[in-house]
């Protein structure tokens, strides 16, 4: 179970900045000749999305430390395969890297890819875990809250529209499965590949209610343009402590988080993965990366070295398999 320490998040970040503000971004010993050229990031979501954000976040603090630029490529499409696809046909040099999340995991389990993201892509680094929310506009004169947006669904079957990536199997689909059983409701789920899309479908009225991470609408929150009503946590986040979370609609439910991180051919020479292994720890310990983080919402902030990166996600390769069995997926 992840636990996050409840602490404002203007807290956090000063307390990342007094721990880690003195700490200057301190020479590590490169592999002969590497890096000579920008290295480039393959991100295989659409650009301004949550995965996009973290990635260009990270990505300027490696880009410093490296000294070389690096390059950050969307290739959204096929359901987050085609940037994989290009990751993979690219040289195990050192100059294609990956952006992934939980895809990984749930290609994986689904058949939809043969790779495994702890041996044929191996992570350098994990960079957000994150919480999953519904969102509704707050001008909404249907429902208001949790209760009267179930009062309502249920008066409506089948008619509640949710904007999601409701691709058959991956992390927001299964959370939505999993909320209509606990709920006792069915939803219209529309898939949007765009996070612009996506987005502006709940705000300009075309969804009833949207699927998402907090951090990734944090604007549109502050706005007034969307309101949480139920988050998909263990226990009631602090930011969002006047909202149901999903464990008390259905404490037997498997919670599942949104899970962000870098990965490299592990076919690249030792060296070079050991380097990028050093580079992407600074570089999340930086005070920089540290205060955009605590501004995400965050389920932890806790750094993992290579072989808790690979626990994890072997440990989440296997809940999705109980999952799939249990919801009746083939």
């Amino acid at each position: 179970m992840l636990q996050r320490l409840h602490l404002p998040r203007f807290l956090c970040a000063l307390l990342c900045t007094l721990l880690l503000g003195a700490v200057s971004v301190q020479a590590i010993e490169k592999p002969k000749d590497y890096p000579r050229r920008p290295v480039t990031f393959i991100v295989p979501f659409g650009a301004g999305g949550g995965a996009d954000q973290m990635a260009r976040a990270m990505l300027q603090q490696v880009s410093k430390i490296m000294k070389v630029p690096v390059l950050v490529v969307n290739k959204p499409g096929g359901n987050a395969t085609l940037g994989f696809n290009d990751f993979w046909i690219a040289p195990p040099d050192g100059y294609t890297l990956l952006q992934y999340n939980d895809d990984g995991v749930t290609h994986l389990v689904s058949g939809l890819l043969k790779q495994d993201p702890t041996k044929d892509y191996v992570p350098i680094a994990i960079g957000m875990i994150v919480y999953s929310q519904i969102y509704i506009r707050p001008n909404d004169p249907r429902f208001h809250d949790w209760e009267s947006f179930v009062a309502y669904a249920k008066a409506n079957p089948g008619k509640v529209t949710l904007g999601n990536i409701a691709q058959r199997g991956n992390l927001e689909e299964v959370q939505a499965v999993q909320l209509e059983k606990a709920a006792g409701v069915k939803f219209r789920q529309i898939s949007f590949d765009k996070p612009s899309e996506r987005y502006s479908s709940l705000v300009g009225g075309h969804v009833d209610a949207l699927l998402e991470q907090p951090g990734d609408v944090a604007a549109y929150i502050k706005s007034n343009d969307m309101k949480p009503i139920v988050s998909f946590s263990d226990t009631r986040p602090a930011e969002f402590k006047d909202i149901p979370c999903i464990k008390e609609l259905d404490p037997s439910v498997c919670n599942l988080y949104k899970v962000r991180g870098f990965y490299m051919n592990p076919k690249m020479s030792k060296d070079k993965q050991d380097y990028l292994l050093a580079v992407f720890k600074q570089a999340y310990e930086s005070p920089e990366f540290q205060k955009y983080i605590s501004d995400k919402y965050p389920a932890d902030m806790k750094y993992r070295d290579f072989d808790e990166c690979i626990k994890l996600l072997n440990s989440m390769i296997e809940t999705y398999k109980r999952m799939y069995k249990e919801l009746g997926y083939e």
